[in-house]
């Protein structure tokens, strides 16, 4: 959680440091939170002028996170973007309250679909999964049995496809879905999970990001008309 005390604390890092504090500020506050207190020491770090111009100002601001943030993470802050992680609130999340029909199962939420579908040769698995009050609890669950060794045996070759096709299944039955991804026709969708660097983008944003780029790659699916509303 990012506290007063912290930002404090990251912001005299960076006001004392500029540039090289980066990394502590970072460990204190996260990214954005970093990239932020550095557009607000911009004119401390870089200005030689009492007065910058605003040109001036805005050049110096994109040549600091250009110098300070790796590559990866500075070309995905230079398009807009979006970010979401356990925010049961945000349309993106697999977590949030969006009951989702695949075939003859139902789910009270992505996220109870994806973890059902590991055991799709154990209707009775299924069944309990798709049960559970939460998405969270479907998760754990699901863990559980996959410990058990009742996951799927080509889980890892079809996940991808399956989350594609349950996002997809989401968006065509939910209006507020289609609605939030036509309102972002060029937004970087990007799972801010600090430890999944495989869905989401890791603790430092080098991660692949799959859950992100995959509602990217359906919303443009929704703009080309691909996606048939049910």
């Amino acid at each position: 959680m990012v506290t007063i005390t912290k930002m404090k604390e990251a912001s005299i890092f960076i006001h004392k440091g500029g540039v090289t504090s980066v990394n502590m500020a970072r460990k204190l506050v996260g990214y954005d939170v970093t990239i932020a207190l550095l557009i607000a020491h911009s004119g401390h770090l870089i200005s030689q002028h009492s007065s910058p111009s605003p040109l001036e100002l805005e050049n110096s601001i994109d040549s600091v996170l250009q110098r300070c943030l790796p590559e990866p993470i500075y070309e995905k802050y230079l398009t807009e973007h979006v970010t979401y992680f356990l925010n049961h609130s945000s349309v993106l999340d697999n977590f949030s309250a969006h009951e989702i029909q695949y075939d003859d199962l139902v789910g009270k939420t992505l996220e109870h679909l994806y973890q059902a579908i590991k055991f799709v040769h154990y209707p009775e698995i299924v069944a309990s999964v798709l049960a559970t009050k939460s998405p969270l609890e479907a998760k754990m669950l699901a863990k559980q049995l996959g410990i058990a060794k009742y996951k799927r045996l080509d889980w890892k070759d079809v996940k991808l496809e399956v989350m594609k096709t349950l996002k997809r299944l989401k968006t065509a039955q939910h209006r507020e879905v289609r609605y939030f991804l036509a309102d972002h026709p060029q937004t970087v969708f990007i799972e801010n999970s600090p430890s999944d660097y495989y869905w989401g983008c890791g603790e430092d944003m080098t991660g692949f990001n799959h859950d992100g780029r995959i509602w990217r790659e359906v919303g443009d699916e929704l703009l080309d008309g691909k996606i048939q509303i049910q």
